[in-house]
């Protein structure tokens, strides 16, 4: 059986920890002070308490990373805007510590992407092999769940067909 191409490529950057291609941070010149893989030694207060508390850590994070000037918060600070909606359109200026508690619990994988994207962007900072690692197993795990439930959704069509078959 052939593997979608998609999950090879993870995979593969899995192991490697090389850069995905077309991300654009690679050509940045700074580098994190404390690598992902050891950040959890380095402040282990820090990590127990995102956790056991990881919205409210997050609402933080995000706090921290636009230096505490809650009035330049917008909702995934425009980093997944669509063609629904678009950030900084949604009356986030009115009460950014309220939406950015609502982000972080109703959309929390893009709230952390986005405060690390933010920080990335506005530090000139590039992304470490451990980052790169994560961003595959992450990209990977996606893909696989969306075969999986096909392969669901499919299997249930089958199980009805056969029930009234009879």
């Amino acid at each position: 059986m052939a593997v979608p191409w998609g999950m090879v490529t993870a995979f593969d950057f899995w192991q490697s920890g090389d850069p995905i291609p077309g991300d654009p941070r690679q050509g940045y010149t700074n580098e994190w002070q404390t690598g992902m893989c050891y950040a959890p030694c380095a402040n282990p207060l820090c990590f127990c308490a995102a956790l056991v508390c990881p919205c409210p850590s997050a609402c933080w994070v995000r706090r921290l990373a636009l230096g505490g000037a809650m009035q330049y918060y917008k909702c995934c600070q425009g980093y997944y805007d669509c063609m629904c909606w678009k950030a900084g359109s949604l009356g986030e200026e009115n009460c950014p510590e309220v939406c950015n508690a609502l982000e972080a619990h109703f959309c929390f994988g893009c709230h952390i992407s986005s405060s690390r994207l933010l920080v990335m962007d506005t530090r000139n900072i590039k992304p470490d092999p451990c980052d790169n690692r994560l961003i595959a197993l992450v990209r990977a795990s996606m893909e696989f769940s969306i075969y999986a439930a096909a392969n669901v959704c499919f299997l249930g069509v089958v199980f009805l067909i056969s029930l009234f078959a009879v």
